[in-house]
This record gives C-alpha cells, structure tokens and sequence, in this order.
C-alpha cells in the first residue's frame, strides 16, 4: 500500500463530510462490484464509500478496461440512495463530474471541463472516468457512482498519451490524494443535497466541445456530427448533415476531432 494510502480515509472522516462510511482498501478487483456484493450481503447502505488503493479489473463505460495501478490514483464507489425518481437516477452521472471537476481545481488550480457523458477532462484530456450502476436490496434501489481519477501517473502507454493525462502531470508536482480525496467527498455531499435538474445548467458551464465536430459510434457503424447541446434527459444533441439526432450513453462512443 502506497505510503499515503493510510492517511487517505482519515483526513476525510475529518471533513464536512465526515459522515461517510469510508471502507479502504488496499487492492480489489472492482470497487463497484464490491460496493454491489457488500449491499447484497447487508453490510453498507447508502453513504457508504469502497475506496482502494489498485483494482486489477477496474472499468469504465462500456465495459472498457480502466487502469487502476497502486499509489497513484484515486478508485472509489459511492453508494446513495437516491431520492428521484428513476427517469432522473442520469443526474447522478452529471452532478458526480461536477463535484470531481470543482474538486480538481480546488486542489490544483487547473481548469477542468466535462466532455459527455461521464468524463472530466485537463486540456482536453481524459483524467477521471465515472460509472453509474444500480442495485437492488429487498426493494430498496442504490446506485453505485464509480469514480476513478488519475492523480499521480508520471507517463501512459504511447496509445494512451494523446487522450489521457494526470493531475501530477499537468501540474508538474505531485498531488496530495488524501487531500483530493475529501474534497471530492465534500463537493459531491454538497451537491447531493441539493441535487435537481439544475446541476445540468451548472454542467453545461464546463462543457467542452459544443459546437466541435465529433465522431460517433453507435452500434458499430461511424458517422460525423457536431455536438450540439444535452437534452433534458441526458442524451447529446447532435447535428447530422443538418439533421438533430440525440444520442444516448448506454450505446455510444464518441471520440472528439481537432478542427
């Protein structure tokens, strides 16, 4: 376990929002599927936070594979009980990028923008990644809000280094994850608590690329379209040879183009 790891679930229990019930670890495969075995078996409720110091199977959207190597990033799961209804369960996804953004720059001083659905972006490159899911315990429903931001990488894979980037990185200095790691505790219990379909306005604000040509993938067939705008819902808004087609998370890819 990385030499900071131990102070990382202790500085948070010291924060506005201490009442978090901050479960660490120092390797799991998967902080969501833990997060999803332990509410089956009755051991956290809402509230509770799996945070770890590597997952070997870590994922992200999709299914793709996220790397989550040891003493370098911040992995974690929160779970919530949320109060919507489930047609509105998609404003998780988008408050959770904005309390991470407002988060990030807090510590660093760097400007975050959110690309969607689910990315924060430094300069245009990915450096944090979130997974909504859902369970279900006795008629109770919980989402599980995945979280994994690239803190203190010094380098990625050649493949990885036009689209993926670390704070460490773009800062030039390494950075504290216990620190970040209740910030983002705190900026998400803010949010939370007040979370309505607001937070798209405040989301929209940090956007990046409306109005940018993109390239889309759905179903395995690619076409180009400008990324227009997020619909009430959560889809993106797109222009197809001037046609406005809305796009939806669970089915889509989308890389953006340089102009």
């Amino acid at each position: 376990m990385n030499n900071d790891f131990a102070s990382i679930a202790e500085l948070a229990r010291t924060t506005a929002a201490g009442h978090f019930n901050i479960i660490s670890l120092a390797s799991i495969d998967s902080t969501n599927r833990y997060a999803k075995l332990l509410l089956s078996e009755k051991k956290i409720s809402s509230s509770a936070v799996i945070l770890a110091d590597e997952q070997t199977q870590g994922k992200g959207r999709l299914n793709r594979y996220w790397a989550s190597p040891p003493g370098v990033g911040l992995w974690m799961s929160i779970v919530v009980e949320p109060d919507l209804p489930a047609t509105q369960w998609f404003l998780l996804t988008f408050m959770s990028a904005v309390a991470v953004a407002e988060a990030i720059e807090r510590q660093t001083g760097l400007e975050a923008q959110l690309k969607w659905p689910n990315d924060v972006l430094i300069r245009r490159k990915k450096t944090c990644g979130i997974l909504l899911e859902s369970a279900s315990v006795e008629q109770k429903s919980f989402l599980i809000i995945g979280i994994g931001v690239n803190v203190n990488q010094s380098e990625f894979p050649d493949e990885l280094r036009d689209k993926a980037t670390s704070l460490a990185i773009e800062t030039g200095k390494e950075i504290s994850r216990s620190e970040l790691f209740a910030e983002i505790l705190m900026r998400f219990d803010q949010r939370y608590s007040s979370l309505d379909s607001s937070i798209m306005r405040v989301w929209k604000k940090k956007a990046a690329f409306f109005l940018q040509p993109v390239t889309v993938t759905e179903l395995n067939r690619e076409f180009d379209a400008i990324a227009l705008d997020v619909s009430d819902d959560g889809g993106l808004i797109v222009d197809v040879q001037g046609v406005h087609r809305t796009i939806y998370a669970g089915d889509v890819q989308i890389q953006w183009r340089q102009i």
